[in-house]
């Protein structure tokens, strides 16, 4: 009986044991990856507008992340809706989110319809509760449609590890389904916004009939400065302001910077002299030149006219005739002349009597001449 009894002892632990896990298991946060599509084509909670042409960027989003470590899953999509971007040799285009390099992500083509997407942490030394966009593909919608198969990711819990190498519970949420795609028709009618207000398209999907609305995102103001404008002496000046280049809506309105006002300064009278006008004194602004008084212009005052009186020569000294100067400026307005000294008077009288003693003495002579030459006869 005893080792019947240890046998069941063994066998109620060991349950007890796997029951505890099985609830530690249960009990374990899941890995939760989302599909979805660019939010610029795509409206959270309502259906994607898609027609042929259109590029559609598939983001494979991880909500939580109980520390994967190493993982793996399938992404299937209607290849003949859909083309998978890849290079001419096969190998699909894709972007690494903000949790992984290129390197720890590994792409294979499984057919034309399914790819694998293997993500390895296994070196990283970092907390591996990563959260945020995985990775990204791009798809080109071949043709209109409705009612086909979507783009949606295959993955359980045998694909996924952590750090202790445990499986873990997985959560995907593949919100680009078939239901989810119309095909349109016609011309979407448009209720136009405008840089803040959300505009709203309508479409009619010529499958199943359904309006669809779509709601266009504002797309924000278009900012644009409206440049200063410096205040001068005798204008307002202005503030730098902001505008909607789009619509117009002052952003920053500017305001108004009083005139400055005029530095004034003083411009000194300029003295009029005899033969030169002046000025009266006047005013300026240093700063922008206007004149604020004008100078007036004073007439020359003209010469204040003194007589230099004249002087009689003498025998001595030289005379001058009358002139005239200014006495204000001293200016020569009449030149004096020279006049020269007078010569002495000169005594003629021992001359006189030469002249006469000579003249008896010839006469004498001549007498004597006379006489002398008859008695000679």
């Amino acid at each position: 009986m005893q080792p019947k009894r240890l046998i069941i002892s063994v066998l109620v632990v060991i349950l007890m044991f796997g029951a505890a896990v099985l609830s530690v298991a249960a009990a374990q946060t899941p890995f939760e990856l989302t599909v979805e599509a660019n939010p610029s084509i795509v409206n959270s909670n309502e259906p994607v507008i898609l027609q042929a042409g259109d590029k559609l960027e598939v983001n494979l989003t991880v909500n939580s992340n109980p520390n994967a470590l190493l993982y793996s899953f399938y992404v299937d999509y209607d290849n003949d809706v859909f083309t998978l971007d890849a290079d001419a040799e096969g190998n699909v285009n894709f972007k690494a989110g903000s949790l992984y390099t290129d390197s720890a992500i590994k792409v294979n083509t499984i057919n034309e319809e399914r790819i694998k997407c293997i993500v390895n942490d296994l070196n990283s030394n970092e907390d591996n509760n990563k959260t945020g966009i995985l990775v990204t593909f791009t798809f080109t919608v071949n043709k209109d449609f409705h009612g086909t198969a979507g783009i949606t990711v295959v993955m359980d819990s045998t694909d996924i590890i952590d750090r202790d190498y445990n499986e873990i519970p997985v959560k995907i949420n593949n919100n680009l389904s078939a239901s989810d795609v119309h095909k349109l028709v016609g011309e979407p009618k448009e209720d136009k916004g405008d840089c803040t207000t959300d505009a709203t398209i309508t479409h009619k999907c010529s499958v199943c009939g359904d309006i669809v609305f779509v709601t266009a995102k504002a797309p924000g103001h278009v900012e644009a400065t409206d440049a200063a404008v410096d205040a001068t002496c005798t204008t307002a000046g202005k503030t730098e302001g902001k505008h909607c280049s789009v619509c117009n809506e002052v952003l920053q309105a500017q305001e108004e910077i009083p005139a400055l006002g005029h530095t004034e300064v003083v411009d000194a009278a300029v003295e009029a002299t005899c033969t030169e006008s002046g000025l009266t004194e006047g005013k300026h602004c240093s700063v922008c030149n206007e004149v604020l008084k004008a100078q007036e212009t004073v007439a020359a005052k003209g010469h204040t006219e003194v007589i230099d009186a004249g002087k009689e020569p003498t025998e001595s000294e030289t005379g001058l005739t009358e002139g005239s100067h200014c006495s204000v400026c001293n200016e020569v307005l009449k030149a004096q002349e020279e006049i020269p000294a007078i010569e002495p008077e000169k005594d003629y009288t021992f001359l006189i009597w030469i002249v006469i003693i000579v003249a008896v003495l010839a006469a004498g002579g001549v007498v004597a001449f006379l006489v002398f030459k008859k008695k000679k006869k």
